[in-house]
This record gives structure tokens, sequence and C-alpha cells, in this order.
């Protein structure tokens, strides 16, 4: 893989947010009148789609804006409890160290991944950081990540956890590498056959090493 770029999303792939984030959509399902989620139900929940929440839950479709703007105003109060999933701050030097390209496509707010790379020495790590203001909007920001930093996207992996980061990256055209320790399980991932599947951090390493030696084995033209 020529010049590679690894593109990651940040809730549940790089920031251990689950928790957090559970509290929260249970403080905003009484102000808003949708259904909270019982300690029990996390892990049924991780085999569904956002798509699928939203309905079961019964969140109100046109408050959705209004939600996702107070969870992260929530998240940026208690920022401080929010820890790195173990063996990516170390995966990240490491990337950083061989010279490969890093970035950020989250719909978290800029201003709360700021403060979480801050506090776990992370502020420099990244190339590029791009948000979207809504849940459904990736790979509208993964295009235009291309798009502005004249990337290919043979040259890309785009890492995350939920099955709607798959859908985005197949709309992109971009390698998906799917994690497990996520918001979604192994199980339904593998249903939706990411081009990757990994169940550590590492795993990245051994992919882009992978890649290289395709490369550097495949005749030229």
């Amino acid at each position: 893989m020529k010049d590679p770029v690894v593109i990651f999303d940040f809730d549940g792939t790089i920031a251990d947010t689950l928790e957090l984030l559970f509290v929260i959509g249970n403080e905003m399902a009484t102000e808003f009148k949708f259904k909270s989620v019982s300690r029990d139900q996390i892990e049924i929940n991780r085999t569904k789609s956002l798509r699928q929440l939203i309905r079961e839950l019964e969140v109100p479709v046109l408050k959705i804006p209004t939600i996702l703007l107070k969870s992260k105003t929530e998240l940026n109060n208690r920022i401080q409890e929010v820890e790195m999933i173990e063996g990516i701050t170390d995966l990240l030097f490491r990337l950083k160290e061989e010279n490969i390209r890093l970035g950020l496509v989250s719909t978290n707010s800029e201003a709360n991944i700021h403060s979480v790379l801050k506090n776990h020495g992370l502020e420099n790590v990244f190339d590029f950081i791009s948000v979207c203001s809504g849940l459904f909007g990736k790979a509208r920001v993964l295009r235009r990540v291309m798009k502005t930093h004249h990337f290919n996207a043979k040259q890309m992996l785009y890492v995350g956890d939920e099955i709607r980061d798959i859908e985005a990256a197949r709309r992109s055209g971009i390698p998906i590498v799917s994690v497990t320790w996520g918001y979604n399980s192994s199980e339904v991932l593998e249903k939706h056959a990411p081009d990757y599947l990994i169940d550590h951090p590492r795993e990245i390493i051994q992919i882009l090493e992978k890649q290289k030696k395709q490369t550097e084995n495949k005749p030229s033209a």
C-alpha cells in the first residue's frame, strides 16, 4: 500500500465511551420521551443497528438533532471520565512513528475529541479530524476527506466499530476494518462482511504489513 492513510472512528473505536453514553442516554430518555435501556440489554443492543435501536426505543426522529447535541454537551461535562480503548494508544504512537497518516472521522464534537486526545497525550497524533453533524453522514465526510487531501481510496483504511461504519466505507469505496470491542458485536459485524474483522488494535499493524507486501510483490505494468 503506497503512502497508507488510516482513518479511525472515535466513539467505541479509540475512545471507550460506551458506559458513559449508556448513562447519558438513560438520563435523556425521560426528557425526550423514549425508552430507557437496562444494563441487561446492553449486549443484546450490540447486535442491532442504530436504525433498529432508534425504532425499538421509540426515539422521536424529529428530535434526534437536539438529542445528539445534548448528548455531546453532557459528554463534554464528563470528559475526564473517558478512557482510551486498551492498546489504542500504543498503536497510534507506533503508526505515527512509521509516518503513516492518521485521521479521525466522527459524529462526536470536535471539542470533545480534542479534549479526550489532550487528556491522554494524543493531541498531536492525528493529521486531520473531520466531524459530521448527523448520525448517518460519515460517507459524505469520508468522500470530502478524500477530495480535500487528494487521497486514493486504495491507499486508505477506515477503522470503525459499527454497522454504519461498514456502510459508510462501502459507499466511499474505502476498505473497512471492523473492531469487535465497540458498539456492535463481532457476530453482527461479521454478517455485514467487512474487509477485515479484528479483536485487538495491534492487528491493524498486521493488515498494513500484509498490504505492503502485496504491493511490493505485485508485478509492474
